[in-house]
C-alpha cells in the first residue's frame, strides 16, 4: 500500500505518576517518578500506524495553554 494516513483525533497531555505500589484504603503512595508525555486517541492511533511501517499524519486542536504548548 502507498499514501499517507491522516489521522483526526484529540491528542492529550498524559500525566504519569510512577509509584512503588497502590495505596490501600485511607493510605497514601509517594510518587517515585513522574512523566509528562503525548497521549489519547491520536498519539495511540499513530504509533499502530508506523509499528505498520506506514507514513501518518495526526491533525488536532491544541488549547494554547502549558499542556498545549509542550505537546
Amino acid at each position: 500500500m502507498t499514501g499517507r494516513i491522516h489521522i483526526l483525533a484529540t491528542l492529550v497531555l498524559d500525566r504519569v505518576y510512577h509509584v512503588d505500589a497502590l495505596p490501600g484504603h485511607d493510605e497514601k503512595a509517594l510518587a517515585s517518578s513522574y512523566e509528562e508525555t503525548p497521549g489519547g486517541p491520536g498519539a495511540y492511533i499513530g504509533s499502530v500506524v508506523a509499528g505498520w511501517g506506514r507514513q501518518a499524519s495526526l491533525h488536532c486542536v491544541l488549547g494554547r495553554d502549558a499542556a498545549g504548548d509542550l505537546l
